[in-house]
């Protein structure tokens, strides 16, 4: 029996040493929130565990017969109610929330809320999402129809509501499994091309004291490809000068009208252990040493928990669109076309592709949510992330070397 072995009426996980954890689910109380009961026993094999397990289930309350408050005749518009109170509240990340939540109640719910969940055939909602694509549903006032994009959030959702019901055994399947939705066709990214980004970086290191900190982001976005809300969220104690590793372990996030707050990526899969070059670590050792000194000035407490990036006199963070507010700002001074802290991230891939890294490795480096990093478990880097820094200076090296004719002449 594995070390946690669910069965219908509960699960029995295995402590050691003869000891037994008993879980039993015995219903939903009034609320409608699931009822579970748990006890530890110390028994002389998984056999005598399943038979306390079977024994315990018996000896629980009269709870066990009450029945789930949803079915296959509750309307969406109640599911969707007991789905957030059951599932959505407790699992979702805010801006999750927020959008999925605003996606039901201006369009899924209007439309289809009053259906049973039996009633939710194909043909029903294959028109629901056709219906999406006439002028005129946009809710901002803008001319044209819905976006290919949007159009699938709205799909994806109802297919994981419906997905949730059958795993709450309400449907026995997940019709929406046979509608068709097109798929929207990504744009691709524009990036600086390398005599655009070898100005922005020469630029960028003639930066005075005051604008020390973008200059920073720019290197953590372009040479280590790190999103906006892993920079802006970054803390001192992430970083170890002494090892050249940064530790991307939390990121800021925003939600309309309310207040900035940092959410963990440990049980994520952009959780990584980066290495840094030997100019990055110069470039956030005098990031240290410009924030104490800011610090002393303004009569804050610097500590190793401080954000590395903060607004001016102040310990709160930088806010996810200053980088952007500001560097749209100085690239019209460079005649250098618009871009974003994203798009120098972009960038990182790209120009990794073209230094001759293996694209693994680099999706690895960058966290995307396709791969499933093993970081969490090592302690150091592995030696496909060594590549990645290595060529990462390279890359830097090489573009610079593009807007300075003389340097060029020189060698």
């Amino acid at each position: 029996m594995s070390n946690k072995d669910r069965r219908s009426k509960g699960s029995i996980k295995n402590l050691g040493n003869g000891l037994y954890k008993l879980t039993v689910t015995v219903g939903y109380n009034s609320a409608g929130k699931q009822e579970r009961r748990s006890k530890t026993v110390r028994v002389s094999s998984d056999r005598k565990a399943e038979e306390e397990l079977q024994k315990f289930f018996r000896e629980c309350p009269s709870i066990t017969q009450t029945a789930c408050p949803v079915n296959a005749s509750t309307t969406l518009k109640s599911f969707v109610d007991y789905w957030k109170h059951q599932h959505a509240e407790a699992n979702y990340e805010e801006k999750t929330k927020e959008r999925d939540y605003e996606i039901l109640d201006k369009r899924i719910l209007p439309a289809l809320g009053h259906f049973r969940l039996s009633e939710l055939t194909v043909p029903i909602i294959q028109r629901f999402l056709n219906s999406l694509k006439e002028p005129g549903m946009r809710l901002d006032g803008k001319p044209g129809r819905l976006s290919d994009r949007t159009i699938e959030m709205h799909y994806s959702l109802i297919h994981k509501l419906l997905n949730k019901a059958v795993k709450w055994e309400i449907l026995e399947k997940n019709r929406s499994d046979s509608v068709k939705v097109v798929r929207p066709k990504y744009k691709k990214v524009k990036v600086l091309d390398e005599y655009e980004m070898s100005v922005l970086l020469n630029h960028v290191d003639e930066l005075p004291q005051k604008a020390h900190k973008y200059r920073v982001i720019t290197y953590l976005a372009f040479s280590m490809g790190l999103r906006r809300e892993e920079i802006c969220g970054l803390t001192w104690k992430q970083i170890d000068f002494k090892n050249a590793t940064l530790d991307v372990s939390q990121a800021l996030a925003y939600v309309a009208g309310k207040p900035l707050y940092v959410k963990d990526t440990k049980n994520d899969p952009s959780y990584r252990l980066l290495g840094l070059t030997e100019e990055l670590i110069i470039l956030l050792q005098t990031q240290q040493d410009y924030q104490k000194a800011a610090f002393i000035k303004a009569g804050l407490e610097w500590s190793e928990h401080c954000f590395v990036f903060t607004q001016r006199k102040s310990v709160t963070p930088l806010h996810l669109n200053s980088y952007n507010t500001w560097l749209n700002k100085f690239l019209p001074k460079l005649n250098l076309p618009h871009a974003s802290i994203h798009r120098l991230r972009h960038a990182f891939g790209t120009y990794q592709l073209a230094e001759g890294t293996d694209l693994g490795a680099i999706k690895d480096f960058m966290g995307h949510a396709d791969l499933r990093t093993t970081s969490i478990y090592i302690n150091s880097l592995d030696s496909r992330k060594r590549v990645v820094t290595k060529n990462s200076e390279a890359s830097l090296i090489r573009l610079r070397k593009l807007s300075r004719p003389e340097e060029n002449q020189a060698e």
